[in-house]
């Protein structure tokens, strides 16, 4: 599995929850068919969403991917890998389908 956060590429986005002005949890696939999720979901104490998404690698199986944002939901993972500044995604026109990182 991928131990090192992605810094450039091109990601397909599989699954996403929430939006506000771009989606804010995203389980995306990148071109060697490695999954991620990447979280930025609202901070009550900054009383906004942050400027950065928190990116943790996923290992599954194409089987489980309808399930995989509602089990990070509802187990987060005890360690992220970092984080990367929301303004470093360059998503396509609907915001919905794919990014790259620039």
């Amino acid at each position: 599995m991928t131990t090192s956060i992605p810094i450039h590429g091109r990601f397909t986005i599989v699954d996403y929850r929430g939006f506000h002005d771009v989606p804010r949890l995203i389980l995306a696939k990148d071109e060697q068919n490695v999954y991620w999720i990447l979280e930025s979901l609202f901070d009550d104490t900054l009383d906004d969403y942050p400027d950065a998404y928190t990116v943790y690698p996923v290992d599954l199986e194409e089987n489980s991917l309808l399930s995989v944002l509602q089990r990070h939901h509802d187990d987060p993972p005890a360690s992220a890998l970092g984080t990367l500044p929301v303004s470093r995604l360059i998503f396509d026109p609907t915001t919905r389908a794919s990014f790259e990182i620039a």
